[in-house]
């Protein structure tokens, strides 16, 4: 019994001495692929990418795009697996990111050099709009634009400064424009607080969505905000034909607005001009010298002091320009324009009240 218990042990030892150990599986780091980055578009000069070129598979990828100032913006941020997928954007820090597939990955970037926009869509400019205005303590600067949608009763407009230090997302509001009793929107004004601007330039973007109507459109406006603006002053002579009317013409009055006002002009935003005590021949009455600003629209109207009458102005474009738009010099449906300095403008006013305040 003994010799077969040591030979039961021999051979156990021998069986586990002769067994082969598991070989250690050498483990190779996680392979990097390759990042590009790619910029194209109108406005990709000076535009920079800030990001790592190499990531493993299941890593967060982030970079930050450089160069973009206020007059460019990105149209797209894409990484391409499969398909063309956009970019995580963190707005706290002006990141953007992605998760890095399995394969090499291409970033495109798609950044549009901005330009002014005066007509797109349904949505249009109304006539000359103010590129420069400056900064004050109270008042607003007001853009308004035509809405060419058929029945539009409710829209969504959404309004964006490009340079927030210079206007400021909270100086930006709009009203509806509608006329008469109907419930139509005809047009939408903007009102820039002039109190929370401050120097520099920035891009006024605008963009209009019908809520009735699939219509809509994008308008564009580079806007400077100056404490000095660069506006060019013309002369005009005024000669208003008064002849429609019997009688003392000393109880009236005839007014110009200018309904392109900005805070800071040389020229009044509101005059008002006697004819007592001027000269006329054949009730002609001649106003010398009057100062307008250029590409400005000045709303015209004749009136009898205290009563707020007012009365019908004939339409007369004395020279230049068109009838059928807003480049023209001379009176039209009460709107006057001074394209030309030293122009000399006649006004024939009828015995017609239109309306009463």
């Amino acid at each position: 019994m003994k010799n077969f218990m040591k030979f039961l042990i021999t051979c156990l030892t021998a069986v586990f001495v002769s067994c082969p150990q598991t070989p250690e599986v050498e483990v190779s780091p996680a392979q990097e692929y390759k990042i590009t980055y790619t910029i194209s578009g109108t406005g990709k000069d000076a535009v920079t990418v800030n990001g790592p070129t190499t990531a493993k598979s299941g890593d967060t990828v982030t970079f930050t795009i450089d160069g973009i100032e206020f007059d460019k913006r990105l149209v797209s941020v894409e990484y391409y697996y499969i398909f063309n997928s956009d970019c995580d954007y963190n707005e706290a820090t002006g990141e953007y990111s992605f998760t890095m597939p399995g394969p090499d990955t291409p970033v495109t970037i798609v950044v549009e050099q901005l330009t002014d926009v005066s007509k797109d869509g349904a949505i249009s400019w109304r006539g000359t709009q103010p590129s420069q205005i400056v900064p004050g303590n109270e008042g607003v600067q007001e853009l308004t634009f035509n809405v060419d949608a058929s029945w539009t009763t409710s829209c969504t407009v959404e309004l964006t400064s490009t340079d927030e230090n210079v206007i400021p997302p909270s100086a930006l509001t709009y009203k509806e424009l509608k006329e008469g009793n109907s419930n139509a929107i005809t047009g939408i004004t903007i009102s820039i607080d002039l109190n929370q601007i401050k120097p520099g330039k920035t891009y006024l973007i605008v963009n209009f969505q019908s809520g009735n109507t699939s219509s809509k459109g994008e308008i564009i406006k580079l806007i400077e905000v100056t404490n000095t603006l660069n506006e060019t002053i013309l002369n005009a002579t005024l000669e208003v034909n008064m002849n429609a009317f019997n009688g003392d013409t000393s109880d009236k009055y005839i007014q110009f607005v200018d309904q392109n006002y900005q805070n800071g002009s040389k020229v009044e935003e509101r005059r008002e001009l006697d004819f007592l005590g001027e000269s006329s021949t054949n009730k002609v009455f001649t106003f010398s010298n009057l100062q307008f600003v250029e590409g400005h629209a000045y709303k015209v109207s004749v009136g009898i002091k205290g009563k707020g009458d007012s009365f019908v102005i004939k339409d007369f474009i004395s020279g230049g320009g068109s009838t059928t738009d807003d480049d023209y010099n001379g009176i039209k449906d009460s709107i006057l324009r001074v394209k030309t300095d030293n122009s000399t403008i006649k006004i024939n006013v009828e015995n017609k009240v239109v309306s009463l305040s």
